[in-house]
């Protein structure tokens, strides 16, 4: 798995097809049309991915969340979220800041 560049910022896909039931997240993926269901890290992190943001402001935000969690553990998992809505085409990479 590709680690996303550090200062690279990632947003949400525009068009995709979501659906929340109760306090889950269902996005279709809009090439395959494979279902994804959100935990409650990804939800929060789908919530936060409104606004272009870095992997590493993504991994600030849950660490300030999750203060007892080990940092290095928290990035991991956000880099490999990001990695994976990347790869399904969920999310894209913001244009550069000007």
């Amino acid at each position: 798995m590709t680690i996303p560049e550090q200062e690279a910022r990632f947003v949400r896909k525009d068009g995709l097809s979501i659906t929340e039931v109760e306090d889950d997240i269902f996005i279709v993926a809009p090439e395959t049309e494979d279902i994804f269901h959100l935990n409650n890290l990804g939800r929060a992190l789908w919530a936060l991915l409104a606004e272009p943001l870095s992997v590493p402001e993504l991994a600030d935000a849950v660490a300030e969340a999750f203060p007892n969690e080990p940092r290095e553990k928290i990035a991991a998992d956000v880099a490999t979220f990001v990695e994976r809505m990347l790869k399904q085409k969920l999310v894209t990479r913001a244009p550069d800041r000007s």
